[in-house]
């Protein structure tokens, strides 16, 4: 698969001489510190809106007594 590679890119890959890992390293902290920030903006907005405001808490359902009374003997 190299060699392969090697032949199809010969000399048109100088360009490939320029990503180094500390580059790649830097890009990728970069990219994860943009999502992070995206992240953090779309929770705040959303936090500040409100959106789970208008959900109620759910009620309990009542027990009937008729069903638990030979239960718990009451």
């Amino acid at each position: 698969m190299l060699s392969i590679f090697a032949l199809v890119v010969d000399d048109s890959a100088q360009f490939l001489k320029t990503v180094t890992p500390e580059r790649a390293a830097s890009a990728i902290w970069m990219a994860g510190g943009v999502l992070f920030l995206m992240k953090l903006g779309a929770w705040l907005r959303g936090r500040r809106t409100g959106l789970s405001a208008g959900h109620a808490p759910a009620e309990r359902p009542a027990a009937d007594r008729g069903r638990t009374v030979h239960r718990y003997g009451r």
